[in-house]
């Protein structure tokens, strides 16, 4: 269910163009309403109450993942929305990988409504800075969305495209089959939240090493990102105890550089509605590519394939070697 909403993301993009700081506040404080509701109804009908939280927290990201960079292009210096972009990603890996075990504690000591109003706090706060700290007339560029401009910009970044999109594959394909193999293994379920953990590892330190790069540097971190999910990807292909959750770390590292880096790229060429508009475009792609990946994971048979990771290994070797070569780029 949570992913539901990045499928819709280009949907979401033109209801918050219109005015983008303002309608983000106002979802801000729907979903605060939302989730303070759900635990009403939380005792009585638990699987309503979930389904409604899924649908509530995916809109919101979905529609921070919109409005995020174009909020850094506007709002600062060029030469910071490389770091920018990486301190968003890893705000975004590391903050759910402190909460994690925190709302796990939380909730088997006071009970998950205690949870949902916590997290109804932090979106009613978030909804607060937008209106207190921030001018929701602010100027963003408005530009009228062009398609051929948007799938002109994607062409010429048609490698680093068609990588994300391998690397979505291979998360949707993981997420059926890694819980099977660790099955296998015969490791409980705390392996599959070491596995993610480890994941969610990777990117935050993949997105505080682009930080530490500095500016105006998105060739060295793409070459860097670029060859942490090779490694990864070669490594899942084969995975063998500690190589899974090498891979998995890898591959996170890797994706965190390639969203920080490929996020300034596209600031560079598109502005305002342009760019909301063509990352809506990228996440709903993504989004769906996951969902065949997970597809693919459930036809294919055996416990594990070699097949998809190698796959994707040769997509990220192809950019390696050709894609950020570009003069583009």
């Amino acid at each position: 269910m949570g992913i539901l909403p990045r499928l819709l993301a280009p949907l979401l993009d033109r209801w918050l163009r219109r005015s983008l700081v303002a309608r983000l506040m106002v979802s801000e404080t729907l979903a605060a309403i939302v989730l303070l509701a759900a635990t009403l109804a939380a005792t009585n009908y638990p699987g309503w109450a979930a389904v409604l939280v899924y649908l509530v927290a995916g809109a919101v990201n979905a529609l921070e993942g919109i409005a995020s960079p174009q909020l850094v292009a506007a709002w600062t210096k060029e030469c910071d929305w490389t770091q920018a972009n990486a301190l968003l990603a890893a705000l975004g890996m590391g903050l759910p990988l402190a909460a994690w075990p925190l709302a796990g504690a939380a909730s088997q000591l006071w009970g998950l409504n205690v949870i949902l109003i916590a997290a109804a706090s932090l979106y009613a706060a978030r909804a607060l800075w937008l209106a207190l700290a921030v001018d929701v007339h602010a100027p963003i560029p408005q530009n009228f969305y062009s398609i051929p401009e948007g799938f002109s910009v994607l062409k010429d970044l048609w490698a680093l495209g068609l990588v994300l999109l391998a690397a979505f594959l291979l998360l949707g394909y993981l997420q059926v089959k890694v819980p099977t193999l660790l099955e296998g293994w015969q490791l409980g379920p705390s392996a599959f939240g070491t596995y993610g953990a480890t994941f969610s590892s990777g990117m935050l330190t993949g997105a505080v090493l682009v930080w530490k790069l500095g500016t105006r540097r998105e060739r060295t971190v793409l070459v860097a990102a670029l060859t942490s999910m090779l490694a990864g990807s070669l490594n899942l292909a084969w995975p063998d105890g500690i190589r899974l959750y090498t891979g998995a770390a890898l591959l996170g590292a890797g994706l965190a550089g390639l969203q920080a880096a490929g996020t300034t790229l596209l600031q560079r060429r598109l502005g305002g509605n342009n760019l909301g508009a063509t990352v809506a475009a990228i996440s709903g792609a993504s989004a769906a590519t996951m969902v065949t990946g997970a597809i693919l994971a459930g036809v294919l048979i055996g416990t594990w394939n070699s097949s998809v990771p190698v796959v994707v290994a040769v997509f990220v070797l192809v950019a390696l070697i050709g894609g950020i070569r570009t003069p583009q780029i």
